[in-house]
């Protein structure tokens, strides 16, 4: 029988900490752009591997690739060899006639980095010590790879009693502000969940109000401008306030409306000392439906607070969980009736457990499940009203796979990447920017259809059956809306449409509809919503997918990739590509890709360094880009452009959708508009940013080498000027 050993991945564009192979600790990484290639550490003697799609069962999983490899310790996978498909996949590879399989876990996501969704959030346990027990560059890991997924809040918090040991002498762990500040910097937000008793400090009274709330207020005023968000306990019937309660008061059971009635009033303390600071407070402590329902009746909202509730399932399908399946209908009405009217809804924990086993009160899922009862989760919600969700939780908290409590994470325990990240990721690509509209179908009990608007004029439809498959039936007027789209599967990968005539063929699994553009966009779209930040892992590959006949790109090197979604009714293109009195034909491309050789760099201040490509296919459909080409990127230098000097063409000092900026060697920091933008360490590179609906003027500067300058919106030949492409 085969043993089982951990393999470290280096994450691209994750910095991932990669301690030596087969490690026994944490090993966070393993998430990858699509085109990129994935760098994963193996046994330096395995010669064989395979792959496997891990969107099933351990007992299901489908071997997608294989072969040989070389055995200098490192495996290099490039995403072609996956046909370049989205999703997660599993690693395994061992020595030929040797009885250890070496595996982990990797995925590969959609292009872009998108600016975190403030209404994805997810749960972190920062002092556990299967999540680095406070180490702050393994948590620092983590919060990246929770950005890298568009995840925009993460709900953690510290213990009451870790702060204060002595009464009213407060302090906090050595890992908690890094690990905030390191949140701010990625413009994710924080719902500081405020808990559990303190009998260090009152061992008379460890559920002292008063107490409490001093110690809230200190947290609020000393994170003031960094934390918004704060929740009042967690689950104070599951944890330590009913227990202190009947040690304390007297004895009840958890429904009795004594305790209830006792933590109500604790509550109402600490929110009326946290008044007038412009705080999201968040009352309810996320408590199960018996208590929560006696805490509304005796007041504890107010209508300026979020009730946080916690729709744990036991598995069911998230439609059919309490407050989800009525669109937080009963809440609302129990709210108004105690005279919380405008209190609004908050998700602070729910989620599915991946485990091997059934311990009778939670069903287990396969990775499939938890992906796309996830991802279902936060649409619904959302739909619902809900003011944010946070999903239970990032990480693996253990090793077994035979715990329930082991096995709800997004990432295993080593932190590599399960379906479900892979899932949420094309989730915030899709949608996470995008107003939802309204629900479409006719049969809630059935399935759902979903309409949401991007700030881009975009519209996203996303549709799935609530349990099994069926065949639906939709209005015309539906079929008119889905007819032009692009059809997309949970992970972003492109699909067959299921939509036949007024009919849809759909599963469990949500399918995005993508209307608005004929092809499937420019390369990174529909992914990047305005102020979307990406860090190029492919700076030679060049997209020629556009809606309109204009397209910018910009290339350091003297070759590239060429990509494209060929139509439908095409089969074979003719690419040419010319300029500075240099001109070559690529003829029966017959693929969506070609390897391109390019005249070069700029070489003069004032050159016209601009290369046309003309992509023509065989049914009449014929595409433009333009290149303009930047010199010493790729030395690690300073990036110089040249504009273009034909005045019919737009000017590099304008942009629309997107403007790409050349980051030279040395530049520690970028700013727009005075907002800083996250991830520059120093090395040359590229960020892209998009435009803001309203705003028509972008100052920007940079820091380079730690002296601070604006950059210039003319070129003429300067070091460091930005590179404003339209798009």
């Amino acid at each position: 029988m085969k043993t089982s050993r951990r393999l470290c991945v280096f994450g691209a564009t994750l910095c991932a900490l990669c301690v030596e192979s087969f490690a026994a600790t944490l090993t966070p990484g393993g998430v990858f752009r699509a085109g990129a290639t994935a760098a994963i550490s193996v046994g330096a003697t395995d010669d064989i591997w395979c792959v496997l799609d891990t969107a099933a069962s351990p007992s299901n999983e489908v071997v997608v690739a294989s072969g040989t490899m070389e055995t200098d310790g490192t495996f290099m996978l490039p995403h072609t060899a996956l046909n370049e498909r989205l999703g997660a996949f599993l690693l395994r590879s061992w020595q030929s006639g040797g009885i250890t399989t070496n595996e982990t876990r990797f995925a590969f996501i959609p292009p872009g980095y998108v600016r975190p969704v403030p209404w994805v959030g997810t749960c972190f346990h920062l002092k556990d010590s299967s999540w680095g027990g406070g180490d702050a560059a393994v948590l620092k890991q983590f919060s990246g790879m929770a950005a890298e997924a568009g995840i925009g809040m993460v709900r953690t918090g510290p213990k009451w009693a870790d702060c204060e040991k002595t009464p009213g002498v407060y302090s906090l762990p050595d890992y908690f502000e890094p690990f905030l500040d390191d949140l701010v910097a990625r413009g994710m937000s924080f719902c500081c969940d405020l808990h559990y008793g303190n009998a260090t400090a009152y061992p008379q009274n460890p559920i002292n109000a008063t107490a409490f709330a001093n110690w809230a207020v200190w947290m609020a005023d000393t994170f003031a401008g960094r934390i918004d968000t704060y929740e009042i306990w967690n689950e104070p019937s599951n944890f330590q306030y009913y227990q202190y309660y009947t040690n304390l008061v007297e004895a009840c059971s958890k429904t009795s409306t004594k305790w209830t009635s006792h933590f109500t009033g604790f509550t109402r303390t600490v929110d009326d000392a946290l008044a007038d600071r412009g705080l999201r407070v968040l009352v309810g402590a996320g408590d199960w439906y018996t208590p929560l329902y006696n805490m509304i009746a005796a007041g504890i909202a107010r209508p300026h607070n979020f009730v946080d509730v916690h729709p744990y399932h036991a598995g069911r399908r998230p439609e059919r969980s309490r407050w989800l399946e009525d669109g937080f209908q009963e809440i609302t009405n129990r709210l108004a009736a105690a005279g919380a009217a405008g209190a609004g809804i908050a998700i602070t924990e729910v989620g599915w457990t991946t485990y091997d086993g059934d311990d009778g009160n939670f069903a287990p899922s396969t990775f499939a499940e938890q992906a796309r009862n996830i991802v279902r989760m936060y649409l619904v919600a959302l739909a619902g009203g809900a003011e944010f969700v946070c999903q239970y939780d990032f990480k693996d908290d253990g090793k077994s796979r035979t715990k329930r409590g082991d096995n709800w994470g997004l990432l295993d325990y080593w932190g590599h990447p399960k379906p479900a990240y892979a899932a949420v990721a094309a989730m915030t690509r899709f949608v996470g920017d995008a107003e939802f509209v309204e629900e479409l179908g006719t049969n809630a009990e059935t399935y759902r259809l979903q309409h949401f608007h991007r700030n881009d004029g975009i519209d996203i439809y996303v549709t799935w059956i609530i349990d099994g498959a069926a065949t639906i039936t939709i209005s015309q007027e539906v079929r008119n809306a889905l007819k032009p789209a692009i059809t997309y599967d949970i992970y972003g990968n492109k699909i067959a449409s299921p939509r036949n005539g007024i009919q849809l063929h759909l599963t469990e699994e949500p399918v995005y509809f993508v209307s608005g553009a004929s092809e499937a966009g420019d390369g990174d779209f529909p992914w990047g919503p305005p102020w979307a930040i990406a860090a190029t892992s492919e700076p030679t590959t060049i997209y020629a997918n556009t809606r309109e006949s204009l397209l910018w790109h910009t290339t350091p090197f003297g070759g590239g990739t060429v990509r494209w979604d060929k139509p439908a009714t095409a089969t074979n293109a003719t690419l040419t590509v010319e300029g500075n009195g240099y001109a070559r034909t690529y003829a029966n491309l017959t693929g969506e890709s070609c390897e391109i050789t390019l005249p070069g760099g700029a070489t003069t201040a004032d050159g016209e360094d601009v290369v046309t490509l003309t992509l023509t296919f065989d049914n009449g459909t014929v595409r433009t880009a333009y290149l303009g080409a930047v010199t010493g990127l790729g030395a690690g230098g300073a990036a110089t452009a040249a504009p273009p000097r034909d005045p019919s063409l737009p000017s590099w000092t304008k942009f629309e959708k997107r403007a790409v900026i050349p980051i030279p060697a040395g530049a520690t920091a970028l700013t727009v508009n005075g907002e800083p933008l996250p991830g520059l360490d120093g090395s040359a590179g590229w960020r892209i940013v998009r435009q803001i609906p309203g705003v028509g003027n972008y100052d920007l500067s940079m820091t380079l080498d730690n002296e601070s300058e604006p950059l210039l919106t003319t070129l003429s030949g300067k070091p460091y000027a930005t590179l404003f492409i339209v798009h």
